[in-house]
């Protein structure tokens, strides 16, 4: 049965924040009354993070929980729990809830709304307050998407924030189609939305400081991440993205 709204959380090392904002999404679903559906995805995390999250679902948390024993990447977390999801709005965030449930509830309303078809959360908008909290790790992947994205001609100033959302046309169209499954995948996604012609909308927001995710190292994930931002812009120069 189709819900209003599916949210999407990828975990990894984060037993310190999931608790916190399985609570925040669930308070806003019974706050706003929407009849949603939380899915978090545990890409290969630690035994902490597993037993509280379910722990949330012995104690009747309406929570759908997939689990791997192995690291795949946030991008194939992502698009694992899309997959799985139902919503009419589908949107994923970060497991420390970098944005907090307001800034949730402005994605669902534009897309609910049917002014746009893809939000993305941009930090840019909310000029220095949005990038004030942020740690170095999340400053130095905003940077290098950042250098990127206008080769690709996204023409959006951000487009790491770890928060976007979509309607069930672009999850159906898209989603098949992404190959990135780490932390570059923000970028093939939306490089994708664009090409497929869908309309994209943005919301400023403002870095809250909940919780520090743990999913990105800069030692041992920025090599990883700047090679596939180079695959990503390679193949749409060379026309792999051309016939979609």
């Amino acid at each position: 049965m189709q819900k209003e709204i599916s949210i999407i959380v990828p975990i990894h090392n984060d037993a310190d924040v999931i608790s916190g904002t399985i609570d925040s999404i669930l308070d806003f679903f019974n706050k706003e009354n929407l009849d949603g559906e939380l899915i978090v995805v545990n890409d290969g995390g630690t035994k902490e993070g597993v037993e509280i999250v379910e722990n949330k679902i012995k104690n009747g948390s309406n929570v759908i929980f997939i689990s791997r024993d192995i690291n795949k990447g946030k991008g194939y977390s992502v698009k694992e729990g899309i997959e799985k999801s139902t919503g009419e709005v589908t949107i994923f965030t970060d497991a420390d809830l970098p944005y907090g449930t307001e800034s949730i509830k402005k994605i669902y309303e534009k897309i609910f709304g049917n002014e746009f078809d893809f939000v993305l959360a941009n930090r840019n908008l909310s000029g220095k307050q949005g990038m004030k909290q942020a740690t170095m790790v999340r400053k130095i992947a905003h940077a290098v998407y950042s250098l990127f994205a206008g080769s690709l001609m996204l023409n959006f100033s951000d487009v790491s924030a770890g928060l976007k959302g979509m309607n069930r046309k672009v999850v159906e169209a898209v989603m098949p189609k992404i190959t990135i499954n780490r932390f570059a995948f923000d970028i093939e996604l939306i490089l994708l939305v664009k090409k497929f012609g869908f309309r994209i909308g943005e919301i400023p927001v403002v870095l809250q400081q909940i919780g520090k995710s743990k999913n990105l190292s800069v030692i041992f994930d920025s090599p990883q991440m700047i090679f596939d931002v180079l695959k990503i812009v390679l193949r749409n120069w060379f026309g792999f993205y051309k016939d979609l």
